[in-house]
């Protein structure tokens, strides 16, 4: 699977990069939960955690905003959760090879 979307530059995972990882987990045709760009950096603004950015089933791909630090973090639950999931691995190594890494995922 060729997965091509690579940032120039490796910047911080802040809030202005979520169009970046909504438009790379859409190459992976995964069911994309975040319709409206705007609402969506609106309502980490305004709430900052478990901002649903796929469903897959039971599995999910959530982020959350530390609005101190300008740092957006991706988590996954359920079947994600598992190290070896294959779509958890491939979208953490994307964010690794683009992103300055966080302290968690």
């Amino acid at each position: 699977m060729e997965n091509k979307i690579e940032i120039k530059e490796k910047q911080k995972l802040g809030l202005g990069r979520l169009p970046e990882v909504i438009d790379f987990l859409k190459t992976l045709n995964l069911d994309i939960a975040v319709h409206d760009m705007e609402n969506a950096k609106q309502y980490l603004l305004d709430v900052g955690h478990s901002l649903p950015l796929v469903r897959d089933g039971l599995d999910g791909i959530r982020a959350s905003y530390d609005k101190r630090r300008d740092d957006l973090s991706v988590w996954f639950t359920n079947g994600f959760d598992n190290k070896n999931n294959e779509t958890r691995i491939i979208v953490e190594k994307w964010i690794s090879n683009n992103f300055l890494e966080s302290d968690k995922f």
